[in-house]
């Protein structure tokens, strides 16, 4: 259906309507997610893998163990966790996922057809804790510390597997064509997984006016921009996590000493339902250090492992963060917002029409004390290694409003992302997780375009954010192309062009270290200017209540009694019937088929890009 634009008067009711789209359009996807949340693939498809017919490249092409997979959600209790912190969220918001989830049933009863045998139960928190779950690196922390130290090799706290780079940038006023921000963000992942594992959304409902760009079945903002403030993330490396080796007494493996005092495990029994098989049970052991659960992944001999992260009990309080930067009319409410430091812990671009522009680090991130080196196992029988605090809004890595008029990162180490660095890595303590000297050929090709530029226009930084050259290409593809040598025997001279270097803008499988593009994935360009008034030829019905309204083939739908909808996209128009004790009432907005086929042409990326203002342009 493309992507869908819901009008609604209360946030709630549009959240009902994007349910009930993202159900449409992804329902045995969310579905399936939700399922590994609750941790309950194996009870629906048995041991063994789950294969690409059912995940797609989503989660990599397949769940190569669902036991296994189960196992790791229960472990660090990522829904129970959800749960406990549904209250802590924005009432607001907890209303909005009551919404979203009532929209995903409402989707199954008018469509029973479309519902999988195996569809689990529904409830709000499981949207909260999706994106938790997806991202979850707790359980790494340990096995990848223990390897790098058998291998005496120092420990690499990067997320990425290779020079992957995403790249999000923001340039000032004194740089563009007219005085306003531009903003861009697009992600490093291959084109198959970013067309199916997120979901773009467009949102005006009581007093949210948003396009955000998600995991599907998330309901949050990770990706957005409103009529005020524009945001978009790149990885980093971080250190939120520790993984502490105890030494437990002799026969009785669950205690151990702390500070000289005795300590016990705290012990939860599990069961894993497995389909045609019998059930999996056991207990998981946890500690108490740094007063978080933390679970015992590993042992060896005597020898227990623990992972502890600061992200355990937090699960789904990021989510409340972005809903209230989705909400941010102000730089001060945007500081608000990420005060409580809760959000995905990597490189935050942030640009307002205000004249923001923020580059900032805003996760959860442990102080440790003086000379503990944070990339080994650390000895867990002593407070000497537990941390001391978490780093504040204040402490974090940032910049704002930098003398360059821009700031953008291309998951390079801070102190490369401008000619002159502007942040200098000594100064920080090793936790911080500054790799100083890391850079890659986008960073080195985004300063090449940003840091003498003026006067960008709309259609620069367009071209800015599709471009594809190589930094350097020039030189060595000059030199290359003056190269010319005849092998022995009677063979055609073999020669090299700079033409023949230059990255595939189609092909997803190139080298992400050779590609300085954002080639694989959805970007945009925001243009945050001047207010503007309602453009012309836009129906003011759409803010209104009551009436029907649709204009040319836009795909706009709305019914005077909110129980009956007509959905209207790629010239089809057919009906949507709500129950009549619905207490939800959304309008929506479909692009149609060829819109959507307009933006995705043969793989490549068009830049969908409009005004931020008002109701701006939402072009194909």
């Amino acid at each position: 259906m493309g992507m869908a634009h819901l009008y609604a008067a209360r946030e709630e009711d549009g959240f009902f309507g994007l349910g009930y789209a993202t159900a449409e359009d992804r329902l045995e996807q969310v579905l399936l997610l939700y399922l590994g949340v609750k941790g309950e693939l194996a009870a629906a498809f048995g041991p063994g893998a789950v294969g690409a017919d059912k995940v797609g490249p989503v989660l990599g092409g397949e769940i190569t163990d669902t036991v296994a997979s189960d196992l790791r959600v229960k472990k660090f209790q990522i829904l129970e966790e959800a749960r406990l912190n549904m209250p802590k969220i924005p009432a607001q918001y907890h209303r909005d996922l009551e919404a979203y989830i009532a929209g995903i049933n409402q989707f199954m009863v008018d469509h029973p057809e479309r519902k999988p045998a195996w569809a689990p139960a529904l409830e709000p928190a499981l949207p909260l804790a999706l994106f938790w779950q997806y991202t979850l690196e707790a359980d790494a922390i340990c096995p990848a510390r223990l390897a790098a130290a058998a291998q005496k090799l120092a420990y690499d706290p990067s997320p990425l597997a290779t020079s992957e780079a995403s790249d999000a940038f923001a340039i000032g006023r004194s740089k563009t064509a007219d005085g306003g921000i531009t903003f861009s963000s697009d992600s490093h992942h291959p084109w198959e997984v970013v067309g199916t594992l997120f979901y773009p959304w467009r949102m005006k409902a009581g007093s949210l006016n948003v396009q955000a760009f998600d995991v599907a079945g998330a309901a949050m903002f990770f990706f957005g921009h409103s009529n005020d403030f524009a945001w978009g993330w790149t990885e980093a490396p971080r250190y939120t996590g520790d993984c502490y080796c105890i030494k437990t007494v002799k026969g009785d493996p669950r205690a151990y000493l702390f500070d000289g005092k005795l300590q016990r495990m705290v012990v939860t029994p599990y069961r894993i339902n497995v389909r045609g098989a019998a059930p999996v049970t056991g207990e998981f052991e946890y500690t108490r250090h740094n007063g978080v659960l933390s679970p015992v992944v590993e042992r060896r001999g005597d020898d227990a492992f623990v992972a502890s992260s600061a992200y355990f009990d937090q699960v789904g309080l990021g989510n409340a963060e972005l809903y209230e930067m989705a909400h941010a009319r102000t730089y001060a409410d945007i500081k608000a917002a990420l005060a409580p430091m809760d959000l995905y812990p990597a490189n935050l671009i942030l640009a307002g029409r205000d004249g923001t522009l923020l580059y900032i680090r805003p996760g959860r991130l442990p102080k440790r004390p003086d000379g503990v080196d944070v990339t080994p196992p650390l000895d867990g029988s002593t407070s000497r290694t537990a941390w001391t605090g978490f780093v504040s809004l204040s402490e974090a890595v940032q910049v704002e409003n930098p003398r360059q008029d821009y700031v953008g990162n291309d998951n390079v180490s801070p102190d490369r992302m401008y000619t002159t660095p502007i942040f200098d890595p000594a100064k920080y303590p090793a936790y911080y997780a500054f790799d100083p000297g890391q850079t890659n050929t986008r960073q080195l090709r985004m300063i090449e375009l940003l840091e003498n530029a003026h006067g960008i226009s709309d259609k620069v930084a367009i071209q800015i954010t599709m471009d594809e050259k190589v930094f350097g290409v020039d030189k060595w593809g000059a030199c290359s192309k003056r190269s010319s040598f005849r092998a022995p025997g009677p063979r055609t001279p073999i020669r090299t062009s700079q033409r023949s270097l230059r990255p595939s803008r189609v092909s997803t499988a190139c080298s992400r270290e050779s590609r300085t593009a954002p080639s694989t994935t959805w970007p945009f360009v925001r243009r945050c200017a001047r207010p503007r008034t309602r453009p012309p030829g836009r129906s003011k019905a759409l803010s209104k209540p009551g009436g029907h309204s649709r204009r040319r083939n836009s795909g706009v739908w709305r019914t005077p009694s909110w129980r009956h909808t007509r959905l209207f996209a790629g010239g089809l128009e057919r009906s949507i019937s709500f129950s009549a004790t619905s207490p939800y009432r959304t309008r929506l907005r479909v692009l149609s088929r060829r819109r959507r086929r307009d933006r995705f042409v043969a793989g490549k990326k068009r830049a969908q890009h409009g005004r931020c203002l008002g109701h701006g342009a939402q072009r194909g």
